[in-house]
C-alpha cells in the first residue's frame, strides 16, 4: 500500500482488523518508516486505551450525553465499548503473526549456556556481554573475531553463537502489538549458521540446524525448515532431540 493512500481512516481500519493481512503488513511497515504515520497510529491506539490506562487526557471526549443518564450506567457502557475495542485491536495484532511465529522465537536462554571458553576468551566475553544486556557490543565482538581469526573450530562456535544472537533480536512489535520478525537479521543469521554446520562438533552442527530451522520459519519458509530438520534425522545424531521436537511441531501446524 502506497504511503499517500494511508489515511487516518485506513489506520483506524488497520487497528480494528478490517484490512487484509497483506495490507496490514504494508501499513505496519510504512508506519515504521514514516514518523508522521507512526504518531497517528499511536494516537489511534492511545484513544482505545485511554480509559483503561487513564493517562492520555481524553476523558472529556466521553462525557454523558444526558445529565439524566446515571453515571454508573454510563461508565459501565463506556467500559464495555473500550474492552471490546481493545479485544479487536488484539485480534488485529494477530494478523501480523505468521502461522509459525511462536515456533520461530529464539529466547535468550536457549543458547547462553551452551558454549564455554576460557575466562578471557573473546567468544566467552561476547557471551557474557550478551547476558549483561550489551547485545550490540556482543555481536560486534563476535564479528571482529570472525574477521581477524583464521578459520577453525572456535570460529564455527562463534558463527553459531552469532546466529543465535541475531535471531533472538529479530522479533519486532509496535507498542507490544503487531509482532513480526526482521527479515534482514534472519537472513544474516542463516548465513553464519550455514557456515557453522561445517563444524566437526556434532553438538554445534545440530544447534546450527535447529537455529536455521527457526530462522527459516521467521522468513515463512516452513518446507525449507522441514528439509533442514530431516537432514539431522537422516544423520542419526543422538543429540538432535530439540530438532526432532521442532520438526514434529512444524508438521502438526
Amino acid at each position: 500500500m502506497k504511503p499517500e493512500l494511508i489515511s487516518r481512516s485506513t489506520l483506524i481500519a488497520f487497528a480494528f482488523g478490517r484490512l487484509s493481512r497483506e495490507d496490514s503488513l504494508s501499513v505496519l511497515a510504512e508506519t515504521e518508516r514514516n514518523d508522521v504515520l507512526s504518531r497517528e497510529l499511536e494516537d489511534v491506539l492511545l484513544v482505545m486505551r485511554a480509559y483503561q490506562e487513564g493517562a492520555d487526557g481524553r476523558q472529556d471526549a466521553y462525557q454523558p450525553q444526558s445529565a439524566k443518564e446515571p453515571v454508573l450506567t454510563y461508565l459501565l457502557r463506556v467500559a464495555a465499548v473500550l474492552v471490546a475495542g481493545l479485544m479487536i485491536v488484539a485480534s488485529a495484532s494477530e494478523l501480523t503473526k505468521g502461522k509459525y511465529h511462536d515456533l520461530a522465537r529464539v529466547a535468550d536462554v536457549e543458547f547462553l549456556g551452551r558454549y564455554r571458553g576460557d575466562g578471557d576468551d573473546e567468544i566467552e566475553l561476547a557471551r557474557k556481554s550478551y547476558i549483561e544486556g550489551d547485545r550490540h557490543e556482543a555481536i560486534g565482538k563476535l564479528e571482529r573475531e570472525l574477521r581477524t581469526r583464521p578459520p577453525g573450530e572456535s570460529m564455527a562456535v562463534a558463527r553459531c553463537m552469532l546466529g543465535a544472537m541475531l535471531l533472538s533480536m529479530a522479533e519486532r512489535s509496535k507498542w507490544g502489538l503487531f509482532p513480526r520478525y526482521d527479515e534482514e537479521l534472519a537472513r544474516q543469521a542463516l548465513y553464519h549458521l550455514a557456515l557453522a554446520r561445517q563444524s566437526t562438533n556434532v553438538r554445534v552442527v545440530e544447534e546450527a540446524h535447529l537455529l536455521r530451522m527457526k530462522g527459516l520459519l521467521m522468513l515463512n519458509r516452513p518446507q525449507d525448515a522441514i528439509t533442514e530438520g530431516e537432514e539431522v534425522v537422516r544423520e542419526g545424531g543422538e543429540g538432535g532431540v530439540e530438532v526432532r521436537k521442532l520438526l514434529r511441531e512444524i508438521k502438526d501446524r
